[in-house]
């Protein structure tokens, strides 16, 4: 019997030799050997090996199911063939011992199969064994480094005793390990069974973090009612990370390979957490092939809009939200909403997006408004509804581990990660969190300041990156009246304060029109339709249903999202000559009226987003335009005065649809595209328009 399980141990060695020659590891040991002898540190040898389940399963089946379902004892049959081949090749000292190589198996990924991902329920109900299990969530909360012990040296007392020999007893923490299981002061010697003593100047230590991870990427995140912790999320599950992993950022989404692990406490509890052996951030998939997979409504209107570039993107906005709003009716705010969707998520594809498309609405109707932008929130990949019971950006608490620690807890802000944000209110904000709130709209990044207690002799400031959009309203705003004399007097000019936190933003949309009877117009009709929908009468309604459902606008927006794009060079040009020209013309004397300096990259968003709206892979030249127009307009509803002769239009009546979407507003467009030229002909003298041969 012996026999028969050393050659099944032997066989099982024999195959792990021949995974890490055949995945070239065998030479990456020999070489990290020689660089640990090189630096002096003998104690122990730590190696890592990365291990591919579905290649090493078809070398050997056995070998594979004990690395997937034993994993101490894959660890200790790779640690043999570590020491066997490194001390055959002569890299390690004739002192150095197996105990002091250290191995850790590092998965590149688990079987897709269910009985290998671990759902919060089953890790809180203690319902695993002690293997490898694969967890996916986002991060809610980190905490300070803490230190844990990678190994401990031990001797025998008794000096005649074979356990007094220098590296004889090497205790080393392998994962789903406690720390007294590491080190404790009850060891026996196994040749006398006299207690054994650490030898405290060879002990070396590690750092790992805690974090506190909500299964999936839901929407939006639920706190536990009545929990003063900000950062205590409802069933959270607690993830333990060695130092390669620290990463990992605040509103992320990581599937974690790892081993649960359950301790009792004192009081009859139990804790439970999972150790991590290996972190992945989770990618979208691209979708391949995308006007395949559009509905069938979609692809007939995109090819009814084909003769127009900009008819498409405007129909859509015409179609989206109306059972918030009719269509028509904040007609802006609509296709900017989709276009900061489209901004957000294909940031989260990695491949072109760059600057961050913010939006702030200012409307008499906040209710409404606020409506509105919760709608549209629901249609990005992850959105967060921002209450005041939450911390906006981030918050710090004491973490009861240990003096000096602590946990930073992600606020609104950092939890909407690659997603939307929707600040609420903006005008009631308390004012630092407004100050705050500015300079992360101006920086992209959150700044905490650690107490002096707490920094434990590390950096006194911690920064984490804000990458999501942000979506604020506003009741009011005093917009800057501009008359003909006061156009040749810049003392008469009413500056708006710099400071204003809706100043910070780079897209303000006024959502109340000048024309008093078209908001009229306006409120009219949401109120017949508020109406119509208390009462349920689809006669009355017309009995028509929407055009485009919610989840085909959910879907398009998600294939428009992952479309790569480039930028034309009449676009750049473009773009540039009004940025350029704007800046000139708006400080001047004359009209005085402030051009962001970011503005030139808040029209680029938005050309970008544009063109991706119409599933084009390029930025063309009236994708750029259409940029301009929008954020004329914008502007134009701030400060009163267009230098292209605009006029904001919130909203537009029913009758007169073609002039906003068909051909009366293509006219208009090419109209406006030649009024732009000329304006960046008159004040940029360097601009060279790519003119077409129409």
């Amino acid at each position: 019997m012996q026999d028969q399980f050393s050659d099944s141990q032997l066989q099982l060695q024999e195959s792990s030799l021949k995974y890490l020659d055949k995945t070239q590891q065998l030479e990456k040991l020999k070489k990290e050997c020689l660089a640990h002898s090189d630096s002096k540190e003998s104690t122990i040898y730590p190696f890592i090996i990365k291990i591919d389940c579905t290649e090493i399963t078809e070398i050997d089946a056995i070998l594979g199911n004990v690395v997937l379902h034993q994993p101490q004892e894959a660890r200790k049959i790779f640690q043999e063939v570590c020491y066997v081949s490194l001390t055959s090749l002569n890299l390690l000292p004739a002192e150095v011992t197996c105990s002091q190589v250290l191995v850790n198996l590092q998965l590149l990924d688990l079987p897709h199969l269910k009985s290998y991902q671990l759902s919060t329920a089953e890790l809180l109900g203690c319902k695993f064994d002690s293997r490898f299990y694969k967890f996916a969530g986002t991060v809610c909360s980190i905490s300070s480094p803490i230190k844990y012990s990678r190994c401990a040296k031990y001797r025998c007392p008794e000096s005649k005793c074979y356990g007094a020999a220098d590296n004889f007893y090497i205790r080393c923490h392998i994962e789903g390990a406690k720390e007294q299981q590491t080190v404790r002061r009850d060891f026996n010697c196994v040749y006398c069974g006299s207690i054994l003593k650490e030898d405290v100047t060879c002990r070396v230590l590690g750092e790992r973090v805690t974090v506190q991870m909500v299964e999936g990427d839901v929407f939006p995140l639920q706190r536990q009612d009545g929990d003063t912790h900000s950062g205590r999320y409802c069933q959270s599950v607690t993830v333990m990370l060695r130092d390669e992993f620290f990463n990992m950022q605040l509103g992320g989404c990581y599937c974690v390979i790892g081993i649960p692990v359950k301790e009792f406490t004192g009081n009859s509890s139990v804790s439970v957490m999972i150790e991590a052996n290996n972190v992945f951030k989770m990618k979208p998939r691209i979708p391949t092939e995308p006007r395949i997979h559009l509905s069938e409504t979609l692809r007939q209107l995109l090819a009814n809009r084909a003769q127009s570039p900009w008819s498409f993107s405007a129909s859509l906005a015409y179609l989206f939200a109306e059972g918030v709003t009719p269509p028509g009716t904040y007609h802006r705010l609509k296709l900017c909403i989709l276009l900061s969707i489209i901004d957000a998520t294909s940031r989260s594809y990695k491949n072109d997006s760059q600057g961050f498309l913010d939006l702030v609405a200012v409307g008499a109707d906040s209710n409404l408004i606020r409506r509105l932008l919760i709608y549209g929130a629901s249609y990005a990949r992850r959105a967060i509804i921002h209450s005041g019971s939450q911390p906006l950006l981030a918050s710090l608490h004491r973490d009861p581990s240990g003096p000096g620690c602590y946990t930073i807890d992600g606020g609104s802000t950092l939890l909407a990660h690659q997603g939307v944000c929707v600040l609420g209110e903006i005008d009631s904000l308390k004012r630092d969190a407004k100050q705050k709130l500015q300079n992360v709209l101006e920086h992209r990044v959150i700044q905490i300041d650690l107490p002096r207690q707490l920094s434990s002799g590390s950096s006194q400031q911690q920064l984490f990156p804000v990458e999501c959009n942000l979506w604020g309203y506003a009741n009011s705003y005093k917009t800057q009246e501009v008359d003909e004399e006061s156009l040749f007097s810049a003392s008469e000019v009413k500056r708006t304060p710099k400071q204003s936190i809706v100043e910070s933003f780079p897209m303000v949309l006024v959502c109340d029109s000048p024309n008093p009877t078209m908001n009229e117009h306006a409120e009219l009709n949401i109120i017949k339709q508020t109406l119509l929908g208390a009462m349920a009468d689809p006669d009355q309604l017309g009995g028509r249903k929407s055009i485009i459902g919610p989840s085909e606008i959910k879907q398009f927006l998600e294939i428009a999202s992952a479309t790569t794009v480039e930028f034309s060079a009449p676009a750049k040009q473009l773009l540039k000559g009004y940025f350029v020209g704007s800046r000139r013309v708006r400080s001047s004397g004359v009209h005085g009226t402030p051009f962001p300096p970011m503005a030139l990259q808040t029209l680029a968003c938005m050309s970008r987003a544009l063109a991706k709206l119409n599933l084009r892979n390029t930025v063309l030249e009236e994708d750029a335009a259409f940029a301009v127009l929008l954020y004329e307009e914008a502007v134009t509803a701030r400060y009163g005065y267009s230098i292209l002769n605009i006029q904001s239009k919130p909203h537009f009546r029913d009758g007169n649809i073609s002039e906003h979407l068909g051909p009366e507003n293509d006219a208009f467009m090419r109209s406006f595209m030649t009024r732009l030229s000329r304006f960046c002909r008159s004040h940029v003298p360097d601009f060279n328009m790519y003119e077409s041969e129409d």
